[in-house]
């Protein structure tokens, strides 16, 4: 038996190691370099990369041991998450991962790149992105050189880098948010002059060296990030000329063995009062006075004296607390201020009709202003888009459109979102107001957009609801209405709410209508959402409200549905409860699940209004017999609910089998090792998780699984 246990171990892990070759490496020769030619083709044809439209390339396999050069102009590299591996060791490099030489509106994104001398090189590019990679094991992860302007930097993984993770020779306004850059030997490095950067959003952590370096570089923006553990936190230094007039503020700079160096510049270290400068993890000052002199009784958050850092720096309002703060200030980030279109703020409101300021910026203004950070955002009629001091009015950038900008900004990670009536919808940085990205509709964009969950949801005159990938611009879904679209829609609960003639509710992940109501009228406002309810108006017809009937007690099930679809006997699989309060009250009722007529578990819930929640139970099938089980939900009536036919729900049918069973055909064979062996070493989230696969219950694919499987080898169901 032991023997038999070793020997089918044994066999998974050779197959593991073989299968690993086989589909994780999948090595792919070419002519050691592949080209996107100018003319859209792929040279060799025979690369593992495909296109249909000659302006999205996808990767279909891993890429071993080549580098990619792309000669194109305005397309997307999409690595699909597949890997692109050079050959690297002492004194053998494969010089560059992807090239990008003189080329613009290039997006890079979702590669795993690994063992190359540069990972992403961009030379002579400008206006690209690079998006969504894990880059590793190189010696510059990307590097962008000698006038690459006006590119995003966002989402990266940038780990175990031995130089560093990003660095700018040389190039300009360009825009590096929300990466993750660690254990490098320099986090970002801004060179030789490199001016005007937005470095925004970004952990930047235990990199050896410096978090982030600065060298003869100028008005340059640091703001938000989060700067832990490093050698120096951050260093402005000048071989080639000083660092002066670079903003540093909002950033957490926590433990790093030295926080600062500052040589021969001169830069500003906060945002003024109130916004303030950053967190510093060794200053100890105290806070027992607010105000711009820090000379009025009452703590506000900032350091009562400056933190210096050298006779000509010093950060005149370090925060007491990690950034962001205890919101001292409710922003109104975008039209009618949240998501749903609420128009409430919790902030308070003056009480007479003093003006602090008035910029007359030329032309009218029809758009609604945005303000976030410190800082109002607003269209204008003659198609440029502002960014103001809230605090003084005075004006740091505009940003020139082709045509007037009705529409209401939006702001969000560090960027700007608006329309205009050239019909484009523009990305911009919030910090400089260089473009990002554009996406052209089919008609005038009136419409001001709403930011969820990295997606831009906008209407046009063209008649369609479209949504964006915040990060690309990329289209991910359209739906074409019956008229123009001129209200940002709303979203609210997974769903957005749009209105032409009618009002549109669709699904916020698909576009998919779920429901729709004629307005006779024509509808002449944007809606808002609130308390489970969508408010609009209409020019013609008043105010609609739309929702539940008024006081209505009204719990569901709307989802049930089990991590794994067969699960081994004595071994457990996780049940997710998706509940809702339908109704208008806040209620608190008990949800049970069940297989077949057994009870799993049940729990209590307390939902207020409008809202749902998940519930995961643990289904332990110790002493259930063989066989598949139906799973089902029931949420028990509150009083008061009178329609009870949404309290149940059928979910799909799980397995109980042998252990091992992975599947699902009642027998434990080479094919249930096969899979095993596929998803071993994997984790949920990972590409080759199989949950049949994890047996035991401990969220991994290992060899207590294959072990198991082992043990039941060549059994099968009665």
């Amino acid at each position: 038996m032991q023997r038999r246990i070793f020997s089918v171990v044994m066999f998974i892990l050779l197959l593991t190691s073989i299968l690993t070759l086989a589909f994780n490496i999948q090595p792919v020769k070419a002519s050691g370099t592949i080209f996107i030619r100018a003319d859209g083709s792929i040279d060799p044809p025979t690369a593992p990369i495909s296109t249909v439209d000659a302006i999205t390339y996808t990767f279909t396999g891993n890429i071993i041991d080549d580098s990619i050069v792309i000669e194109r102009d305005n397309i997307v590299v999409d690595g699909a998450g597949y890997t692109l591996q050079g050959t690297y060791g002492p004194w053998v490099y494969q010089y560059k991962g992807i090239d990008v030489a003189g080329k613009s509106n290039v997006t890079i994104k979702n590669t795993n790149i690994q063992h190359y001398f540069f990972g992403i090189s961009l030379d002579h590019s400008s206006n690209n992105i690079i998006s969504g990679n894990n880059i590793t094991d190189i010696d510059f992860g990307i590097h962008l050189q000698w006038d690459s302007n006006y590119n995003s930097i966002s989402g990266n993984n940038i780990t175990a880098n031995n130089a560093w993770g990003i660095g700018l020779s040389s190039s300009s306004s360009n825009s590096i948010s929300g990466n993750d850059i660690a254990n490098n030997g320099y986090g970002i490095v801004i060179a030789f002059p490199s001016n005007y950067n937005s470095i925004f959003g970004n952990n930047i952590t235990a990199n050896t060296y410096n978090g982030i370096s600065l060298d003869s570089s100028n008005y340059n923006i640091i703001s938000g990030n989060n700067i832990t553990n490093n050698g120096y936190g951050i260093a402005l230094s000048s071989y080639n000329g000083i660092c002066v007039n670079n903003s540093i503020f909002h950033n957490n700079f926590i433990n790093n063995a030295q926080q600062e160096y500052s040589s021969d510049s001169m830069n500003v270290w906060d945002d003024s009062y109130p916004s303030g400068g950053n967190y510093w993890s060794n200053y100890a000052g105290t806070d027992l006075y607010s105000g711009p002199y820090q000379n009025i009784t009452g703590s506000d958050g900032i350091g009562d004296t400056p933190y210096i850092i050298d006779a000509n720096n010093r950060d005149n309002y370090p925060l007491m607390q990690p950034y962001p703060r205890a919101a001292h200030v409710d922003w109104w980030p975008m039209f009618h201020h949240d998501l749903s279109h609420s128009g409430y703020s919790t902030s308070t409101g003056p009480t007479t009709n003093n003006t602090i300021w008035n910029d007359t910026i030329g032309w009218g203004v029809g758009s609604s202003p945005a303000v976030a950070d410190g800082k109002v955002y607003v269209g204008s009629d003659h198609g440029n888009v502002y960014c103001l001091d809230a605090l003084t009015g005075a004006q740091i950038w505009n940003f020139t459109t082709g045509n007037w900008t009705y529409s209401s900004p939006a702001v969000a990670d560090g960027k700007v979102y608006i329309g205009s009536l050239d019909k484009k919808v523009y990305c911009l940085d919030a910090f400089t107001g260089a473009s990002i990205w554009n996406y052209t509709t089919g008609d005038e964009v009136w419409s001001s957009p709403a930011v969820a969950d990295g997606k831009v949801y906008i209407g046009s005159f063209d008649g369609k609801v479209y949504c964006l990938d915040a990060l690309t611009g990329a289209s991910i879904w359209n739906y074409t209405t019956d008229h123009w679209v001129y209200s940002s829609p709303a979203v609210a609960d997974g769903k957005v709410y749009a209105a032409s003639d009618r009002v549109y509710c669709l699904d916020a992940l698909t576009g998919a209508h779920i429901w729709s109501y004629t307005i006779v009228g024509g509808v002449g406002s944007s809606p808002a959402v609130a308390d489970g309810k969508v408010y609009i108006g209409s020019p013609n017809d008043g105010v609609y409200a739309f929702g539940p009937s008024l006081h209505v007690h009204d719990v569901a099930v709307t989802n049930v549905a089990s991590s794994k679809t067969a699960v081994g006997q004595g071994f457990s699989s996780s049940i997710n409860v998706t509940v809702a309060n339908q109704g208008d009250f806040t209620e608190a009722f008990n949800v049970t699940a069940f297989a077949n007529a057994t009870i799993i578990g049940s729990e209590n819930v307390t939902l207020i209004a409008g809202n749902s929640t998940t519930v995961t139970f643990t289904w332990n099938t110790a002493g259930f017999a063989y066989g598949n089980y139906t799973l089902s939900a029931y949420a028990w009536p509150v009083p008061g609910e009178t329609d009870t036919s949404n309290n149940q729900l059928v979910g799909g049918q799980v397995l109980v089998s042998i252990p091992g069973d992975i599947k699902v055909d009642g027998t434990v064979d080479i094919f249930d090792a096969i899979i095993l062996a596929g998803a071993y070493n994997s984790k949920p989230g990972d590409p080759n998780w199989n949950p049949n696969a994890e047996i035991n219950g401990d969220n991994i694919v290992d060899i207590y699984d294959a072990i198991i499987l082992a043990n039941h080898y060549n059994q099968r169901l009665p």
